[in-house]
C-alpha cells in the first residue's frame, strides 16, 4: 500500500512540473503593413515615397523600416497590442500627430496608413487688410514660393499684439485659421475670426499681426500647433479693434 501511495505521488509531481507557467504562454504575433502618402507644402502629391522612416511602438516591443518607392511598408512577427505609429522625413511632418492602432495578431494583417504634409517654405506678404463683420479681407502673396495646387489645404498660425513687434516669440494671443488656397501664387482671401474673442483684452485702438504659413493638420491640440515647424512670417498688418 506505501508502494502504491509512493507511486501516486510520484505522478501527480511529474504531472505539476509538466503544466506550462503562464509566461510560457504563446504570444500572438502577426503582420502589419500600410502605406504613407506625401503631400509637399505647394499641395502637389509625391510620386517617389520611399526613404520614409517608420517605426511602430508599444510598451514592450519596437520596430523600424523604410518606405518602398509606392510608399508601402511592411513588420512581420508583430506581438498583440496598441501601438504607435511614427513617421519620419526631413521637411515633412505627419498630418495625424496621435496615429494610434491596434494589432489583433493572426492570420489577417493589420493595416494602418498615414500622410505627410510639407513643411512651408515661403510666407506670406499680406496688404490691403480691412474688416469685414468677422473677417479680415486682405491681398496675400506666397513670398518666395512655387505656384500653389488648386485646392491645396492650408493652416495659418496668427500671433496678435498692441505692438508693431508681434512675433512668434512675442505676442499677446494667437489664433488658429484654415481654407482653401486658390491656384497661383496671390489672391484675396479672408482670413476668419468668426467667434473668436481673442481681442477681448486689448484695450487699443489697433491690433498688429503677423501670420506664418502651415500645413492642415487635423489631430493636434492648439497647443501642440505652436511648437509645430512653420513657414516664414508674413509682414506684420494693423487693423482697427472693432470686433
Amino acid at each position: 500500500m506505501r508502494y502504491f501511495s509512493y507511486l501516486f505521488l510520484v505522478a501527480i509531481l511529474l504531472l505539476i512540473s509538466c503544466e506550462k507557467k503562464p509566461d510560457d504562454a504563446p504570444i500572438i504575433t502577426g503582420t502589419v503593413k500600410g502605406n504613407i502618402q506625401i503631400t509637399d507644402c505647394y499641395g502637389y502629391n509625391l510620386d517617389d515615397l520611399s526613404g520614409v522612416e517608420i517605426n511602430i511602438s508599444s510598451g514592450t516591443y519596437s520596430a523600424d523600416t523604410l518606405t518602398d518607392y509606392d510608399g508601402n511598408f511592411l513588420f512581420e512577427d508583430v506581438p498583440f497590442g496598441k501601438y504607435n505609429l511614427t513617421c519620419t522625413k526631413e521637411n515633412y511632418v505627419q498630418q495625424t500627430g496621435h496615429c494610434a492602432f491596434g494589432n489583433a495578431g493572426g492570420e489577417v494583417a493589420t493595416t494602418v496608413n498615414e500622410k505627410l504634409l510639407g513643411i512651408p517654405d515661403f510666407g506670406y506678404i499680406v496688404d490691403s487688410v480691412e474688416r469685414y463683420y468677422c473677417y479680415l479681407n486682405s491681398y496675400v502673396v506666397l513670398n518666395e514660393a512655387s505656384k500653389t495646387y488648386a485646392g491645396a489645404y492650408h493652416q495659418v498660425l496668427m500671433f496678435f499684439a498692441d505692438t508693431p513687434d508681434v512675433d512668434a516669440e512675442s505676442y499677446d494671443t494667437y489664433y488658429i485659421d484654415y481654407g482653401y488656397l486658390p491656384s497661383g501664387n496671390a489672391w484675396k482671401t479672408a482670413f476668419s475670426l468668426c467667434g473668436s474673442n481673442v481681442f477681448s483684452a486689448f484695450t487699443s485702438d489697433s491690433i498688429y499681426c503677423r501670420v506664418y504659413p502651415m500645413p492642415y493638420y487635423y489631430d493636434y491640440s492648439n497647443e501642440e500647433k505652436l511648437s509645430l515647424p512653420r513657414g516664414k512670417p508674413s509682414n506684420v498688418f494693423a487693423f482697427e479693434r472693432n470686433f
